[in-house]
């Protein structure tokens, strides 16, 4: 792309950095402090990241892979660490 904006493609750290960042100090503390479900928090950052990224230029077949390679990614780790799986009691 002919731009001053940094891309995914070569600015990899930079990007996951700042959303990681973005996401821990403000969305997860704000979830926490007015308690709300952090499944139902995500799933709606989702959506909304899905339609933002669609409106921005991003394919349909973009934005499931993101979604799909997020899940993986959570996945292994969850199994990597051993830990129990989320409660479904409520979904």
């Amino acid at each position: 792309m002919d731009d001053d904006l940094k891309h995914l493609d070569t600015n990899t750290d930079e990007i996951r950095e700042l959303v990681d960042s973005i996401i821990q100090q403000h969305l997860v503390t704000a979830a926490n402090d007015n308690k709300m479900c952090p499944k139902c928090v995500a799933v709606t950052l989702l959506e909304w990241a899905s339609f933002a990224a669609t409106s921005a230029g991003a394919t349909v077949a973009e934005v499931l892979n993101a979604a799909a390679n997020g899940a993986i990614s959570a996945e292994e780790e969850a199994e990597m660490m051993e830990a129990e799986p989320p409660s479904h009691t409520r979904h």
